[in-house]
């Protein structure tokens, strides 16, 4: 946390501050981030936009820089399906860009702990895990590059209604988890709309195989999941940077 931010916290200034706030109008305390971390982005966003938001920049001095798991599967995904667009128009992809979306695949596997069985994020400094539970974990099923074993572990934690499977699927966070709160459960408000992350989960082990209220267990659909053959269509992107910048720890 910056110095001048530090210091309104010693002062305990965020209070004055906080009450300038736009959005205390119309979001409500629970749901909306605190008046520090708010600094802390704002901070966070003049850093980036010094550097003009080079990636070699940031990273040569970068004081949050992470390997983000969600950031990097939905890449992956990305490119699964510009190799499938490029099969269809019999059009052969650059060997260098095969090699780096090759190379994206081993990398995310550099992100999984044996002995929790779940992939991480990583600080991209330290090579640290950073072993904060939450949908990130599931999102390997959406880049389908698990092995059948791995699928079948996360999918017993999608089944389990203590940590992702409750009444309303798939909560951001496991429900055992101190950081859940009514706005990660989807309950919120009657028709709130789920997380992306969420929609990725719920939408390749439900509507493209069985719908998620049958009885047919999840643990059926392992083989499904692991496979990138039947996932649905994604942005197709070549480029699958190994590294965000991402938000204060």
């Amino acid at each position: 946390m910056p110095a001048w931010i530090r210091f309104i916290r010693w002062t305990r200034l965020d209070g004055v501050i906080g009450f300038f706030r736009r959005d205390r109008h119309y979001i409500p305390p629970g749901q909306r981030l605190s008046t520090l971390e708010t600094l802390s982005y704002f901070d966070a966003q003049r850093r980036l936009r010094r550097k003009a938001y080079d990636s070699l920049k940031i990273l040569d001095h970068g004081l949050f820089s992470i390997e983000d798991l969600t950031f990097n599967c939905i890449f992956i995904r990305a490119n699964e399906r510009l190799r499938d667009i490029a099969r269809t128009l019999h059009h052969e992809l650059p060997d260098d860009l095969q090699q780096h979306m090759e190379k994206s695949e081993r990398a995310l596997h550099e992100l999984y702990d044996p002995y929790s069985k779940t992939y991480w994020s990583r600080d991209f400094i330290t090579h640290r895990l950073l072993k904060q539970p939450s949908i990130a974990a599931l999102m390997p099923l959406y880049a389908g590059v698990l092995t059948k074993e791995q699928a079948e572990h996360l999918v017993k934690q999608l089944e389990n209604e203590h940590i992702f499977g409750p009444a309303f699927p798939v909560p951001s966070v496991p429900l055992d988890s101190p950081s859940l709160t009514p706005i990660c459960t989807g309950k919120v408000q009657p028709g709130s709309t789920p997380t992306g992350s969420s929609s990725m989960v719920c939408g390749e082990l439900a509507t493209k195989t069985t719908p998620m209220h049958s009885p047919k267990p999840l643990s059926t659909w392992c083989a499904a999941a692991a496979s990138p053959n039947i996932l649905t269509p994604s942005l197709a992107n070549p480029s699958v940077p190994k590294t965000s910048p991402g938000p204060p720890l």
